[in-house]
């Protein structure tokens, strides 16, 4: 498996590139917000959504719906899982960062092989919207060092369910689980990880 740009052309399968000019108040932004070493992930943040970038973002990436603005940071270096959404994503990349990434079509039986999986590499300040039919989940670290990330969803993505939903892991967010961090039989769960769940770790398989 080889660590790809995002400038590489295999990476539109999965999504495209944004010009980072409209994200830049979104990226200086971002680049306030402490890292930490545990991975974290806030759906919306009040800094980020005051950015002068919504209203744009909003009309010409997500078609008018509103949208969320918060983060993910940490230092991670394993897949751990994949998820779903039925809507595209904007990734706002605030540090180096690796996505792997994969397509919801390979998922055959609710189980996906991970050695389908492709792993890009984001730079600082890059920008990218990928398709719901990208299989993602958190970034992972490069050079073993904290990365950090603005993600940008329609409203209420990821928030916890109003009702329990077989499948449905919180509100449009379908979860394939490795064995390695979850149970299996959860019914939260819309399938699972079969194969190595990828680790990456100062730049190199592991």
């Amino acid at each position: 498996m080889t660590i790809k740009s995002i400038h590489d052309n295999d990476f539109r399968n999965f999504g495209n590139v944004q010009d980072s000019q409209h994200y830049q108040d979104i990226y200086h932004k971002l680049k306030t917000i402490p890292f930490t070493k545990n991975v974290v992930y806030v759906g919306s943040d009040e800094l980020l959504e005051s950015s002068s970038a919504k209203a744009y973002i909003e009309e010409s990436v997500f078609g008018t719906i509103p949208i969320q603005i918060g983060y993910c940071n940490g230092e991670n270096t394993k897949l751990n899982a994949l998820e779903y959404h039925k809507s595209n994503e904007v990734i706002v990349a605030a540090t180096d960062l690796l996505l792997i990434l994969g397509q919801t079509f390979d998922i055959i039986d609710n189980t996906y092989d991970t050695s389908l999986a492709k792993v890009f590499k984001m730079k600082a300040g890059e920008v990218v919207e990928i398709y719901s039919t990208t299989l993602h989940y958190c970034p992972l670290s490069v050079n073993d060092k904290e990365f950090s990330a603005a993600i940008l969803l329609p409203k209420h993505t990821n928030d916890v369910l109003l009702k329990p939903e077989e499948g449905l892991f919180a509100r449009n967010k379908w979860l394939l689980g490795h064995a390695e961090l979850f149970d299996l039989d959860s019914k939260d769960l819309i399938g699972k990880l079969i194969g190595e769940n990828i680790e990456i770790v100062g730049g190199k398989y592991v």
